[in-house]
């Protein structure tokens, strides 16, 4: 139950394609293909275009969400909530809900008591709509904020309310019980997570990490562990959203601190806590 992220992609003959049919396409069409344009080129300028030639719900979901992603918090505030606005004039609950969930996501980086609230209108439109998989990711998104600010208790408390159980589940599990000192229950966990996590080298590297700290006390100086942890720090910062990245970077502190290199610990605080 991984934080949700939206990937687009289109190869190089299908972008060719729609470029070709770009005349012949209508206001809001053209609209829709800048968004889809400007996820794939990684330019916010098309977002931009797109807002003024057409704006709806869809497309300042779009936008917000992409904003989110790159870890433009507080720019992607506005467009999110400005698409869960729309999104209910057009009657669009769906897409409200998406939006409300992406705010929601976004405060986890900004502000605790805003962050609690859209998740709580995130679960009560959720339960409406009978769409229990957004529940679930409210639920476990709000144990891995807690898990972050080392409020283990609290984090456990949220993470059972979660009905659906995957690898990322057990990873958070595993790692609100390493907090907690019940190791044996963490093991557990992260054998669970293996076994249903998949074939992802990058997701299973995550439980990997939690069991090597598990089973080596002496983890924080032991090459093999720091090797390990850096490649999937490194991996994670090129392909996931900066949620992921945020989450691990305690534990690249904590090696860092250990080894007493200060000066690169202090670079990462500088480079990840700042917010944008």
């Amino acid at each position: 139950m991984a934080q949700t992220n939206i990937n687009i992609r289109m190869d190089a003959d299908l972008k060719k394609q729609f470029e070709d049919f770009c005349n012949d396409m209508e206001v809001e069409q053209y609209a829709l293909y800048l968004c889809l344009s400007g996820w794939q080129k990684q330019e916010e300028s098309c977002f931009r275009k797109a807002m003024k030639l057409y704006p709806n719900a869809l497309l300042f979901f779009f936008y917000g969400a992409w904003l989110a992603e790159k870890g433009y918090y507080v720019k992607s505030l506005a467009q999110l909530d400005h698409a869960y606005a729309l999104a209910l004039q057009e009657c669009k609950l769906h897409l409200a809900l998406k939006a409300k969930y992406h705010l929601a996501m976004a405060y986890t980086n900004l502000e605790e008591s805003m962050m609690l609230e859209s998740f709580r209108q995130c679960i009560a439109l959720a339960n409406q709509l009978s769409m229990a998989h957004y529940v679930d990711m409210a639920y476990y998104n709000i144990a891995a904020y807690y898990l972050e600010q080392g409020q283990a208790e609290e984090a456990l408390r949220h993470l059972e309310k979660c009905g659906h159980r995957d690898g990322f589940y057990y990873h958070k599990y595993a790692c609100i019980m390493e907090k907690l000192g019940r190791l044996e229950e963490a093991k557990g966990a992260v054998e669970q997570g293996l076994e249903s996590i998949g074939d992802i080298w990058i997701d299973r590297q995550m439980l990997e990490v939690v069991h090597y700290r598990l089973t080596h006390p002496d983890y924080k100086s032991d090459p093999l562990y720091i090797e390990q942890l850096l490649e999937l720090f490194a991996q994670l910062q090129k392909q996931r959203p900066k949620g992921y990245v945020i989450f691990h970077l305690q534990y690249v502190l904590e090696v860092l601190e250990a080894q007493r290199k200060y000066k690169e610990a202090y670079s990462l605080l500088k480079k990840f806590s700042y917010i944008s």
